[in-house]
């Protein structure tokens, strides 16, 4: 059963309203913790520690992550994970943006309202990494002004970055003394000269464009007044759980995985997680590429309780790290440690209905570089459309180009339909199972019956005939075939002109008149050849 979350904040459990000693407890060690960094750190700016939640009690933010494993599979991994939280819950800005929130919502409430700032994000989404297995951190720091707007419009669309390819290994023979030399090349050494050069002013050319589009998407100090100061949370997934080989950064606005360099984060104030928090030592004047997170570093990270489960580098006399040593193991194992309550949230639940419907009312738009993306939740569109992407020739979003549909759950199988409005085809793909085994379908957008041209291409190894790629052209019909059981690989088809019959409708042709049918068998002749040496061997020729 789903909890039903209350308006009032008289009719929320308790734990939402009070604190127990253990909680209370912590938070003192907090506020000590507070009070030692305001002191040691007069100009760096406070730390979000205890904010109050939506009953205005304050709780410690550790406490505030519910590590939960919701029962679908498509969020078990990292990168649908995001999607999804980004896609279900609607943006609020921090009001001022230069300022830590006063109040923190729990993750229920969050997915219940399906609405929250930055840290609430981040923090339902952290509790849905962890609770999958993932080493996940909230990070409180400072982002572009992009980011914190979640202003894509200078970002290429995912869907149209280009994959990423694999080099191929070069395996070039080994040089032998005796091979027959090539012949010689008599081209003039001048016009190879000219076109290598025109080449390379081609190629400056295409850099600098390039370096002053990548200047203009950049968040630079002349463009926002606020730059450096602006307040974000986003996760941070450390490697080695979950088969994880490196660390990276996820936005939790748009589900974006970013590398741990990426420009647009400007500085980190602190991170935590379900058991305990660690504020960053290191410098960020140069940006986030040079910080190192080995969180049992106390050097670069100064954590609040000691019950660390990083292992902790311990500092001799002459400030060398020493590693753990038996002595040292046994005395920790006497000394004991405050560990962490458990979480105050109520258990987090989504419901099927709601998990299948994403967005809030179903449908969410995105805007990109010279492409703009609608996403629709399955089963809402009555022909199985859940995301459309249209894509322009201007950064203003006014003259269209191409516009690409995908689908889901047709009884078709149609997955894909891409339309060219400057070429005016029309391009469907469709899944495996489809009865006539159609694999792809080129059309004219306007063209309607056989004058008009039309290419389809077939799953061959499910059809019987073996029948791979039909092309229509005008009055032409040209058939491939691939492993035909009559050895049958080509065929083409000629049609006349449509016949005017005067009467009734059910009387007149559909379609036109066949004139010519030529087939072509190449594998006939070996058919043929194999009988004549048959009938030499037999004596009958």
């Amino acid at each position: 059963m789903e909890p039903d979350l209350p308006v009032n904040a008289g009719d929320y459990p308790d734990s939402y309203k009070s604190n127990t000693p253990k909680e209370l407890l912590v938070m003192s060690y907090a506020e000590n913790f507070r009070r030692q960094y305001l002191h040691l750190f007069r100009d760096r700016k406070p730390l979000l520690l205890c904010p109050a939640n939506e009953c205005d009690c304050k709780k410690f933010v550790c406490t505030t992550i519910k590590p939960t494993c919701l029962p679908y599979q498509d969020i078990y991994e990292f990168s649908k994970c995001a999607e999804f939280v980004a896609d279900y819950l609607c943006y609020s800005l921090l009001d001022p943006p230069t300022e830590l929130p006063k109040v923190l919502c729990s993750p229920a409430t969050v997915t219940h309202q399906q609405k929250g700032n930055c840290f609430e994000y981040s923090t339902l989404l952290c509790s849905l990494l962890i609770g999958v297995g993932y080493d996940a951190y909230v990070i409180s720091g400072y982002a572009s002004k992009e980011v914190c707007l979640v202003d894509e419009t200078n970002e290429i669309c995912p869907l149209l970055q280009a994959p990423i390819q694999k080099k191929e290994q070069n395996n070039e023979r080994p040089h032998k003394k005796y091979l027959v030399k090539p012949p010689k090349d008599l081209q003039s050494k001048f016009t190879l000269k000219q076109l290598e050069k025109k080449i390379t002013e081609e190629r400056e050319s295409a850099e600098k464009l390039s370096k002053e589009e990548k200047q203009q998407m950049e968040p630079g100090k002349k463009s926002d007044e606020l730059y450096g100061m602006r307040v974000h949370s986003w996760v941070l997934v450390l490697s080695g759980k979950r088969e994880v080989p490196e660390s990276f950064y996820i936005e939790s606005l748009t589900g974006q995985v970013r590398g741990c360099d990426d420009p647009a984060y400007l500085g980190i104030e602190s991170i935590w997680n379900h058991k305990n928090y660690w504020v960053n030592m290191q410098d960020c004047s140069q940006g986030l590429k040079n910080l190192v997170y080995d969180l049992g570093d106390s050097t670069r990270w100064e954590y609040i309780f000691p019950s660390n489960d990083k292992p902790v580098l311990h500092m001799s006399e002459s400030g060398e790290h020493l590693a753990d040593t038996p002595e040292l193991e046994e005395y920790e194992e006497t000394e004991m440690f405050l560990d962490l309550p458990h979480s105050w949230t109520q258990q987090l639940h989504i419901t099927r209905e709601d998990f299948q419907l994403r967005c809030p009312s179903g449908k969410k738009t995105k805007l990109y570089k010279k492409a703009k993306i609608e996403k629709f939740a399955p089963y809402l569109m009555k022909d199985g459309l859940v995301t459309k992407l249209s894509v322009y020739s201007d950064t203003k979003l006014e003259n269209l180009i191409m516009v690409k549909e995908f689908y889901e759950n047709r009884e078709d199988k149609l997955e894909i339909r891409e339309h060219n409005k400057q070429t005016g085809t029309t391009t469907e793909f469709f899944k495996p199972g489809k009865k006539n085994g159609l694999k792809e379908h080129q059309y004219k957008s306007l063209g309607q019956g056989p004058d008009f041209e039309r290419i389809m291409i077939f799953y061959h190894e499910a059809r019987v005939d073996g029948l791979a790629r039909r092309e229509e052209i005008g009055m032409h019909m040209s058939e491939y075939y691939i492993n035909n059981a009559d050895f049958l690989q080509f065929r083409h088809a000629m049609f006349g002109k449509k016949v005017k019959i005067f009467g009734p409708a059910s009387k007149v042709a559909k379609r036109p008149t066949l004139v010519n049918i030529c087939v072509l068998v190449l594998q006939c002749v070996k058919i043929i050849k194999h009988c004549c040496l048959q009938s030499i061997h037999d004596g009958n020729p």
